[in-house]
This record gives structure tokens, sequence and C-alpha cells, in this order.
């Protein structure tokens, strides 16, 4: 469980660069995975007017495309335990679709998604 809203991110100066060949390739964060029956929820969050970089769209584009997986982008943001969700939208196609718009509509998402893998629809 990730609880601490003060977790820093991983420094990654000292592998920038080092595919020769393509010095802007390179790595990014997730900030949540689940995973069930070998099927993975992931979540990216960001702050209202905080936008994907170019890379980390990509990234999670093309993770959309795996059949194993469902990519969520959740525009909201947590303080303490609380959290508020702005928007949440699903990557089908390489495309976001809006899903939500509340807290409650959100946590409702990540239970059907749930049920769905249960009954192995997904």
């Amino acid at each position: 469980m990730m609880r601490n809203e003060g977790a820093t991110h991983i420094d990654t100066t000292g592998i920038e660069g080092i595919i020769p060949a393509n010095p802007k390739w390179g790595f990014s964060n997730i900030d949540l995975i689940g995973e069930r029956k070998g099927r993975f929820l992931v979540q990216e969050w960001k702050r209202p007017n905080e936008h994907l970089s170019t890379g980390q769209r990509i990234l999670l584009e093309q993770l959309a495309k795996q059949p194993a997986f469902t990519v969520l982008i959740v525009t909201g943001h947590t303080a303490g335990t609380a959290m508020t969700v702005h928007a949440v939208h699903e990557l089908i196609g390489g495309r976001p679709q809006l899903i939500a718009t509340t807290t409650e509509a959100f946590r409702e998402c990540i239970s059907v998604w749930y049920g769905k893998v249960e009954r192995g629809e997904i």
C-alpha cells in the first residue's frame, strides 16, 4: 500500500542517455498497479492542469494495447487519507474515454474491473 504522500521518485540521472542511438529513451514511473489473476490495473494520477509527458503517454498507450492491461488516467489528488477524483479516463484503443467523475464512481470502476476479472470476462 502506498500511503506516503511525501514519497519521492527515483532519480534516473545516472542512466539518462544510456542508449547512444536513442539518447532520449528512458524510464517512466507508474503511480499505481494492481494485479488479479494475471490481469493488471494501472493508474497514472495527475493533478488538475497537469499533463502526461510525451514519453509517459506513449508508454501508457502501449500498455493499454496489451490484453492483460487496463490503464486509467486519474485526474485528482490525495491529502492524507482523503482522496478527491475529478475525472477518470480509460485508455481504449489509444484514446482516453471518460468513465468516472467522482471518487465514488472511481471506486465503482475498480470494483467492476475486479468483478470482470473474477468472472473471466477480461
